[in-house]
């Protein structure tokens, strides 16, 4: 019986610890380092113009560091330190989780990857994946389908999930004002 309270009263313990600690993340506490590692592309086509999208998939990657760092939740930490191990590893969504290892060791306690999948010209999908380093595990995963291959098609992609699914109290300083859409 004493076994079971002592072992009652350490879970209630630990539950209250993680209740602080999001309570205090909400309000200003320490922001949680993340690293945000380029926008990669998967290309389905067979077109073979990745090329061609190099400045896209930097505009978003872009646009993903700014809205974190404007959340004040995170701090996105320099990956340029790493980049050896990511260009070793790339595609990243293809590394069997090697982001984690990398985003560690760059001082991160998440990793967030963003994958734009050209299924055809007209058909694309964003995903984002956010996953704990220290736990090993994926802590949130959203996609978007979009219908149209431009930049500000797959931003707006971004943004849903980011706005919607990720730091929705950013969003709420952006009102739909479209701010964040880079004009090309």
């Amino acid at each position: 019986m004493l076994v079971n309270l002592t072992q009652s009263m350490l879970r209630l313990a630990a539950a209250a610890g993680l209740w602080l600690f999001a309570v205090g993340a909400a309000h200003g506490a320490v922001p949680e380092p993340i690293a945000i590692f380029d926008v990669e592309l998967w290309d389905t086509t067979g077109e073979g113009h990745e090329a061609a999208y190099a400045e896209r998939l930097q505009a978003l990657s872009r646009l993903a560091r700014d809205r974190f760092r404007e959340s004040q939740q995170y701090r996105v930490v320099d990956v340029t330190p790493v980049s050896p191990s990511i260009e070793r590893n790339r595609p990243l969504f293809r590394c069997g989780g090697c982001q984690l290892a990398i985003a560690k060791q760059a001082g991160a306690g998440l990793a967030l990857n963003v994958i734009v999948r050209r299924m055809s010209t007209l058909v694309q999908e964003i995903s984002v994946i956010l996953a704990d380093v220290r736990s090993d595990e994926i802590v949130a995963s959203h996609s978007v389908s979009i219908r149209n291959d431009s930049l500000e098609a797959w931003q707006r992609g971004l943004l849903y999930i980011l706005d919607n699914r990720l730091l929705p109290e950013t969003a709420a300083r952006h009102d739909g004002d479209g701010s964040a859409i880079v004009e090309p």
